[in-house]
């Protein structure tokens, strides 16, 4: 068993996470596909899996990113902003895109064709 296969179970909960405030609005099913895809990772770890997985979170990292960026851009203009509106939603904001990076340099590092993400070392069984 791979050392790194806890990160797929911490991967799904933001899906499920926003599956359950999607549920509301009928829109669960959209984020319940990367969740289930991430947990059955977590049981049969595959290349493929780990690279769909690994494209959403960077994905994921770069929008948010981005629009964390713009939103400060805003901040520094004097223009009206979308993110950073009260510290709340602000501090949550951050906390997450936290996560998603730790997750997003968890998997790399993680990557099936690295030595410290592969089969752990010593003789073969």
């Amino acid at each position: 068993m791979r050392r790194f296969n806890w990160l797929y179970l911490a991967s799904s909960l933001p899906f499920l996470l926003f599956a359950a405030w999607g549920a509301e609005y009928g829109a669960s099913w959209i984020y319940l596909a990367p969740a289930a895809l991430c947990v059955v990772q977590f049981f049969f770890p595959t290349r493929l899996g780990w690279g769909l997985v690994t494209v959403l979170y960077g994905g994921a990292v770069i929008l948010y990113t981005g629009l964390a960026l713009a939103d400060l851009w805003r901040l520094a203009t004097g223009e009206p902003l979308d993110l950073f509106l009260d510290a709340d939603d602000s501090a949550w904001f951050l906390v997450m895109l936290a996560f998603l990076y730790v997750l997003l340099v968890g998997l790399v590092v993680s990557s099936p064709w690295s030595k410290q993400g592969g089969q752990r070392s010593g003789p073969a069984t």
